[in-house]
C-alpha cells in the first residue's frame, strides 16, 4: 500500500489490495488531509522549494505519517504539505487550531467528540475485517 497519494489515485475506482489481502492504514476514502480537512484537489503537491520532507515525493499530495491520535494511541494520519511538519498529537493540533480560531469550549468539545467518533468508527471497521 502506498505511503503517498496524488490526484491520479482519486481519479478512478477505489484502490484494492492484490490477492484479497487486507489494506491497512490505506489512504482516506474522502481524499482529505486528516488535519486541515482540505480535499486533495485543493492541496499543493510535495516537491520543489519549501518541501518539508526528506525523499522525493514530488507531485504527491498526501503522505502517511504515524502520530498519536489520542494519548498513548498511535495511528496513521494522511497529511498534506502544509500540515505534515506540525508537531504533537492530533488532539494537540486540534487544540492549537481551536485557540487560533477562538472556538468556544462547547465547539472544542464537539470537535473533539467528532474526532473520537471518527477514530472509533475507523477502528471498529478494521476490527471487523
Amino acid at each position: 500500500m502506498p505511503d503517498a497519494v496524488g490526484d491520479d489515485d482519486y481519479s478512478g475506482p477505489a484502490p484494492t489490495a492484490p490477492n484479497g489481502s487486507i489494506i491497512i492504514n490505506g489512504p482516506p476514502d474522502h481524499g482529505c488531509c486528516n488535519i486541515c480537512q482540505r480535499h486533495i484537489s485543493e492541496l499543493e503537491p510535495f516537491g520543489g522549494p519549501g518541501d518539508p520532507c526528506v525523499g522525493d515525493f514530488s507531485g504527491m499530495k498526501l503522505l502517511k505519517k504515524f502520530r498519536e491520535e489520542l494519548p498513548d494511541y498511535i495511528g496513521a494520519s494522511w497529511e498534506c504539505r502544509n500540515c505534515i511538519g506540525r508537531s504533537g498529537g492530533l488532539w494537540e493540533i486540534a487544540e492549537e487550531d481551536r485557540l487560533g480560531r477562538n472556538l468556544t469550549d462547547d465547539e472544542c468539545r464537539t470537535m473533539r467528540a467528532d474526532i473520537e467518533k471518527q477514530l472509533y468508527e475507523m477502528h471498529s471497521e478494521s476490527d471487523s475485517e
